[in-house]
């Protein structure tokens, strides 16, 4: 039996999560599901958005469902933190970008097919970079000095310190579509190639 944990995070994240129960239990998969915090409000009371339990959860179980997480700028976490934690230097890292780095979370892929109906097979693939552009964590403050000299990429040369992208390249299923997503600071952000 495969262990899933669900981190609600914040808002329609936990709504989600909810609506997404009755599905999980329809399907009668052969699962158990645990569930753990994680973003803003953990933030708020701590100042972690993954707290240490959350991790020690996500190392014992299969898979994680998460649902959508708050992610504020450097100032308004500073000011969100309790009393005692304000001024201690404690940097705001977006969980879903700790999620994505510390899991090798690289790619986000999201296979399309017909579930049912006497249809002509249609198969497409979207894949989405997740760990680049401005999903690194650097985008809203660019790439400062202490990093600039030996952080190098080729994008970082072509579009600048702060207009940067991840790029994510595979080699399309024989028959298949692929829709390459690129995470852009600046316009344009689709790349479809067949």
């Amino acid at each position: 039996m495969k262990k899933v944990l669900i981190l609600p995070g914040d808002g329609i994240g936990q709504e989600v999560c909810e609506a997404a129960l009755p599905v999980i239990s329809a399907l009668n998969l052969p699962i158990t599901l645990s569930w753990g915090e994680i973003g803003w409000e953990c933030w708020k009371k701590a100042g972690d958005p993954v707290p240490a339990q959350t991790w020690d959860k996500i190392r014992q179980v299969d898979a994680v469902l998460v649902g959508a997480i708050t992610s504020k700028g450097e100032a308004e976490a500073e000011r969100a933190l309790p009393a005692h934690l304000q001024g201690e230097s404690i940097a705001y890292l977006s969980p879903v970008i700790q999620l994505r780095q510390r899991l090798g979370l690289f790619a986000n892929i999201r296979p399309v097919r017909y579930i049912e109906g006497a249809r002509r097979p249609f198969r497409c693939c979207v894949i989405r970079e997740n760990t680049e552009g401005l999903y690194s964590g650097m985008d809203f403050k660019g790439i400062g000095a202490e990093v600039s000299d030996w952080l190098k990429h080729p994008n970082i040369d072509k579009y600048g310190r702060k207009r940067r992208h991840g790029q994510c390249a595979c080699k399309p299923a024989s028959g298949w579509s692929v829709c390459f997503i690129r995470p852009l600071t600046m316009p344009a952000s689709t790349t479809l190639a067949t």
